[in-house]
């Protein structure tokens, strides 16, 4: 597992994995913790894949391509812990990209952003075994906690450890 920590002073994320590569149709979590000064209250916090003009980000909930597809938990427990959690449905072909987080606070300039962000690579599965260069294995987990060695077939290398949640 790859651990990012992003920040400066008092203010951080720390995502859980820096690359995660998924099968089309599956779902998948994205993870990070996150923390902020004293004397910060925080007003908002979400996920985003794009600038938007003006230095705005578009929040995935409100995103039409994840309508109904994504769902945020937070857990707030101090300043020194703060745990959100992205789970997007029904992964697409389209949903590859990096996601950020940030949060915003009630103080000027209370904005933070989360980068570099996570990386996601969405993978279609085949069953064309020809080519066995195209091989690659990942190591799935299941709700049983079973890990098991499963072939994966594209073209780019898988990461290590690829963690499916299961539907």
């Amino acid at each position: 597992m790859t651990i990012v920590v992003l920040g400066q002073d008092d203010w951080g994320v720390t995502y859980s994995s820096q690359s995660i590569c998924v099968l089309k149709g599956s779902t998948v979590e994205l993870c990070c913790t996150y923390n902020y000064p004293n004397g910060h209250n925080v007003t908002e916090t979400y996920w985003f894949t794009t600038e938007k003009p003006q230095n705005t980000y578009g929040n995935l909930q409100t995103d039409p391509n994840y309508s109904g597809r994504v769902a945020y938990r937070n857990y707030n427990s101090n300043h020194d812990n703060n745990n959100h959690t992205l789970t997007i449905t029904d992964l697409r072909m389209t949903d590859s990209a990096e996601y950020k987080f940030t949060f915003i606070t009630d103080q000027p300039r209370g904005q933070w952003i989360g980068q570099p962000g996570v990386t996601l690579h969405v993978t279609a599965q085949t069953t064309d075994t020809d080519n066995q260069d195209d091989l690659h294995y990942a190591s799935v987990h299941s709700s049983s906690s079973k890990k098991q060695e499963v072939p994966l077939y594209s073209n780019t290398l898988m990461p290590q450890e690829l963690i499916l949640v299961p539907k």
